[in-house]
């Protein structure tokens, strides 16, 4: 199902009207009604458009001992504060000017305590200055220019991901997780070309267009598992229907799925994590 635009940026336009409630929540209200819940059991940490499946099951196969998270393209921070809470030492890399901001507004605490790390910069697989084709959309920029893009564009510090990991000494990652609008191709190679260091497991976003030509690369490196969390609208009343998808060897579903979040693995670990086999609907 294709995302109604007109409709986000109609709902957008409406919410300006309230600019002065945003900014006293933005400014103050937030220190004291966007408190963490004490670890509470209950408590689950929620992602928009249902990617807290996607996140619970790649959190199957990890440890905070098995190094920290590295989040590109972590928009308002959902995924990151996901595994902060599961007690991952968490470092969110973002482009975009307003989404930094809002990280910082809603994580300063957590920095202080020393488990998230927030960065402004774009990956690819070149260094250099970047242009950011600024959507109205939060979670729709990108060094590319999209039917999303509104013509702001912001000059924004670009990077090998690799060339990040070496630079801050990372001895193991547990999870490097991409979701870059269609640029996860570059990013991965930015990885790759720059350092020895494997994160074990990564998460990328793919479609038909693009994933077998992902799979390939990073079989090349020593990815040979995957489990892939696909998703198709085609429910009636459903935005999003989600099946998890198995690949070691054989073409399955995924492939033919309108677009999924894959998790690569180097490990089999089919025998001690066995599949989730439930499907998670967003309604």
């Amino acid at each position: 199902m294709l995302v109604n635009i007109n409709k986000i940026k109609k709902w957008d336009k409406a919410s300006k009207k309230y600019q002065w409630a945003k900014w006293l929540y933005l400014n103050f209200l937030f220190y004291f009604i966007n408190l963490d819940r004490l670890n509470s059991p209950r408590f689950y940490p929620r992602i928009i458009g249902g990617q807290d499946f996607d996140a619970a099951l790649a959190s199957d196969y990890i440890t905070p001992k098995d190094g920290p998270v590295v989040d590109v393209g972590a928009e308002r921070g959902e995924f990151s504060y996901f595994y902060w809470y599961l007690g991952f030492k968490v470092h969110a890399i973002e482009p975009e000017k307003n989404n930094v901001r809002y990280l910082w507004l809603h994580n300063f605490l957590r920095v202080l305590l020393g488990r998230f790390r927030i960065h402004r910069l774009a990956c690819s697989d070149t260094k250099g200055t970047a242009k950011l084709f600024v959507s109205d959309m939060s979670f729709r920029h990108s060094l590319e220019n999209s039917q999303y893009a509104s013509g702001q564009v912001q000059e924004v510090k670009q990077v090998r991901v690799g060339d990040f990991i070496n630079k801050k000494g990372f001895k193991k990652i547990s999870l490097l997780k991409i979701d870059a609008e269609g640029f996860d191709l570059p990013i991965l190679k930015g990885l790759f070309s720059a350092t020895e260091l494997k994160p074990k497991l990564i998460m990328f976003e793919a479609d038909k267009g693009n994933i077998r030509e992902l799979i390939d690369l990073v079989k090349l490196h020593g990815y040979h598992y995957f489990r892939s969390i696909a998703r198709w609208p085609e429910a009636e009343g459903v935005n999003s229907q989600k099946r998890v998808c198995v690949y070691e060897g054989l073409d399955p579903e995924m492939f033919e799925a309108p677009g999924c979040n894959v998790i690569c693995m180097r490990s089999d670990m089919r025998a001690a994590f066995p599949i989730r086999t439930s499907t998670f609907e967003a309604k």
